[in-house]
């Protein structure tokens, strides 16, 4: 299934975890995990998906954090972290992502304690 370009795991509510078999997806574009409530995190293998532009974390109220390499999908377009309500910081050097047009729904996150995407 290296030609996915789309997997949508939205509303899986008992997800905490992504399978790493998924990291095998190297065409993905975009991964829409948008209410996913028992997500606690993001898998390291996730890094590898390069060609990845939409990411959509929306209603992932059981994220806390999010991870540094993050920064390193240069290819991100499009990241939607609406009502991550217990969302505490964003990695440092977000602002590696050049290529970000959307940050979606940025004024959701009430809980934030850092913000690393003016960093200096």
């Amino acid at each position: 299934m290296t030609g996915l370009k789309e997997l949508n795991l939205a509303r899986c509510k008992w997800l905490q975890e992504l399978p790493e078999g998924l990291g095998d997806l190297i065409g993905l574009k975009t991964l829409i995990l948008q209410n996913c409530k028992g997500l606690i995190g993001l898998p390291e293998w996730l890094w590898d998906l390069t060609r990845l532009t939409a990411l959509n974390l929306a209603d992932c109220s059981g994220l806390t954090g999010l991870p540094e390499w993050l920064r390193d999908l240069t290819g991100l377009k499009k990241l939607n972290l609406a009502e991550c309500e217990q969302l505490e910081e964003l990695p440092e050097r977000l602002r590696n992502l050049t290529g970000l047009k959307t940050l979606d729904q940025f004024r959701s996150l009430t809980g934030l304690s850092v913000l690393g995407i003016f960093g200096g």
